[in-house]
């Protein structure tokens, strides 16, 4: 219980920073096309 209760803000975490990648290219892909190169 304590393994999966430590693993679920982890998971919550990497959701939300993938969703806050995904937005950043598709704001800044546009004006910097380079930017995807990092």
């Amino acid at each position: 219980m304590r393994f999966a209760f430590g693993l679920v803000p982890v998971i919550g975490i990497r959701i939300h920073a993938e969703r806050l990648r995904a937005e950043y290219t598709r704001l800044t892909g546009a004006s910097y096309p380079g930017t995807s190169r990092r």
